[in-house]
């Protein structure tokens, strides 16, 4: 049991935080606490600390039911911080009308959130591509894939990928690369040294063309669409493009009702060109965070200081 005198902070999470709320939303709500000294010395403090009102743990969330998760401020600072962590980022930017407790620890992480902005936020828009890959997002990636494997098609097996390098031109989807010093070349997002066997890359490209090739023609019926992960997707795109355009995130979101409306599957996925624009804005914040000027991590030292301190005073 927490006390209140160890609540760093607790606050709105979720829907009602970004104001992607509907009717048959549950309630969300996050924190962090401050762990006593005994629990640091027997090593016993937890990463998070969880309770919900559901009875049946397996059952999915009603309208009635409320999360509650309180994360330890080492793991919370230490860890998520470190890691750009997308429920950190979305706590350290809730607005004062979210709160439900604070203190003055929550105020100087506030003050000095910026210190937690990095170009390599961008990294967790892998679960962005991943949706937007989920449904075949372009045409014209899985058009490259297949003008590989059609290439390749001209050569043995057995024989390896530098036979045929010099053969392959480069495009939005396919580039020449490097693996440490070895010449290598990227297809999709898959990476092949050029002493891979092309029987392997052949297997590899086959089986991401057929899998999100059967994807993409169910999507153009707007079938077999998780529109609740789609609108998750683009809800981190639109907060990273926010972050390192403007240098904060604004809650509830720009863009709610699109959200929204996403979610509740309002839009056809192929007709309403939804992949198409979620691709583009997963390539605009990438070029946001090539160019900003944010380091490539965090000072990890200067939060290490000031979590001791907290135990020293």
């Amino acid at each position: 049991m927490i006390k209140n005198n160890n609540t760093v902070v607790k606050l709105v999470y979720g829907s009602y935080l970004y104001g992607t709320n509907t009717e048959n939303s549950d309630r969300d709500y996050k924190g962090v606490y401050l762990p006593s000294i005994e629990e640091c010395i027997l090593g016993t403090v937890s990463k998070s600390v969880r309770d919900n009102t559901k009875l049946d743990s397996c059952a999915k969330n009603t309208v009635n039911d409320v999360d509650y998760e309180m994360y330890s401020l080492q793991y919370f600072i230490l860890t998520l911080g470190k890691n750009g962590d997308t429920t950190f980022l979305d706590m350290i930017h809730a607005p004062d009308s979210a709160l439900i407790m604070s203190s003055d620890y929550w105020e100087f992480i506030k003050e000095n959130r910026a210190k937690f902005y990095t170009k390599n936020l961008s990294a967790y828009l892998g679960y962005c591509k991943n949706q937007a890959n989920k449904y075949g997002i372009k045409g014209s990636r899985l058009a490259e894939a297949e003008r590989v494997l059609n290439i390749l098609d001209e050569y043995s097996e057995n024989e390896r990928l530098e036979i045929a390098y010099s053969k392959i031109t480069e495009s939005d989807y396919v580039k020449k690369t490097h693996i440490v010093s070895e010449p290598a070349l990227e297809v999709c997002d898959r990476v092949f040294s050029v002493k891979t066997k092309i029987r392997l890359i052949k297997e590899s490209l086959s089986k991401f063309v057929l899998r999100y090739g059967d994807r993409a023609a169910y999507a153009k019926d707007n079938k077999g669409i998780d529109w609740k992960a789609i609108s998750h997707a683009f809800r981190v795109g639109v907060q990273m493009e926010e972050l390192y355009t403007e240098g904060t995130i604004t809650f509830p979101l720009k863009d709610s009702r699109f959200l929204t409306d996403v979610k509740l599957g309002k839009y056809h996925y192929a007709n309403d060109c939804i992949g198409e624009r979620l691709s583009e804005l997963i390539d605009r914040v990438e070029s946001y965070a090539k160019n900003s000027k944010y380091p490539e991590a965090i000072d990890i030292n200067f939060w290490e200081i000031w979590v001791t301190s907290l135990y020293k005073s």
